[in-house]
């Protein structure tokens, strides 16, 4: 985007960028370009992704992963219930 804008791509544009809001982004996305600071950003120029928060990224008791079409989100805990099924897939696949 910088050799696009040239001048105009500043350290504050890139920080409010970095910082647009949820409604922004959808904007974003929806009409294909956006308005920050009075330079429009057009359809492409951006990439925009999904991400958990870092609370949910480095809980193990979760995995978790985005891209911009779809997010995972898969509780990893381990019970008693989880075990029988394993064991009874195990005994199933023996016999």
């Amino acid at each position: 985007m910088g050799s696009v804008l040239k001048n105009l791509y500043t350290k504050q544009l890139k920080e409010k960028l970095a910082k647009l809001s949820r409604d922004q982004c959808i904007e974003y996305l929806r009409n294909g370009k956006i308005t920050v600071d009075g330079v429009e950003i057009q359809e492409g120029w951006m990439k925009i992704t999904k991400k958990f928060n870092d609370s949910i990224k480095q809980d193990p008791t979760v995995g978790s992963d985005c891209n911009v079409e779809t997010s995972v989100l898969l509780d990893l805990r381990v019970d008693e219930n989880l075990k029988s099924m394993g064991v009874a897939r195990e005994i199933v696949n023996k016999i």
